[in-house]
């Protein structure tokens, strides 16, 4: 794992745990949205899976059903949890241990999910679709997106093609992909 990018993800957990613990959805997404930046311009599915949780976890606890529910106290206790035990793995580089509590994470959250069974839709999978399109809207072609979040490219374009998005045809300057570039290769 590259270094910013662990240190961001570091904060990232650091913040997340804070803000739920004050559920603070606002600044759930806003979390969710910074690490969009390492995986649009690294390709790092760590930074993913961390954009689709946090972002998950914004869209439970905006949820009144969910918090109202018997399940919610274990689901929330759990959650901070994951997160301080990803944030400790991460500080002592045990990438395996990091790894596993990401994916029991992913797990946690989707059983709680069918659980309340109170989307229509997973929130996992509306979150993956959702941090797509904000990888696409950074400059990054509809199939490098879906193949990040794990989607198929039908998927991604069937949402962006209910948005605005495809209307401005938001593409990177040759400026921003050069420095991009410049940034991958770390070329002065």
């Amino acid at each position: 794992m590259i270094d910013s990018v662990k240190r961001d993800i570091i904060n990232v957990l650091k913040g997340g745990y804070r803000a739920l613990k004050n559920k603070e959805v606002a600044e759930l997404r806003d979390l969710s949205n910074h690490t969009i930046h390492n995986a649009s311009i690294f390709r790092d599915k760590d930074s993913v899976s961390i954009a689709i949780i946090i972002f998950s976890l914004s869209k439970i606890l905006e949820k009144n059903q969910y918090r109202q529910g018997n399940e919610w106290k274990g689901f929330y206790k759990g959650c901070l949890s994951f997160l301080d035990t990803a944030r400790s793995s991460l500080d002592k580089d045990n990438f395996e241990n990091y790894s596993n509590t990401m994916s029991e994470f992913f797990k946690f959250i989707s059983i709680f999910d069918r659980k309340m069974n109170l989307f229509i839709d997973n929130v996992l999978d509306n979150a993956k679709i959702k941090k797509g399109c904000r990888v696409y809207e950074h400059g990054i072609s509809i199939g490098c997106a879906a193949d990040l979040f794990g989607l198929t490219h039908w998927e991604l374009m069937n949402y962006i093609g209910n948005t605005t998005i495809s209307d401005y045809n938001i593409t990177m300057s040759m400026s921003d992909r050069i420095k991009m570039v410049k940034e991958i290769f770390k070329i002065k």
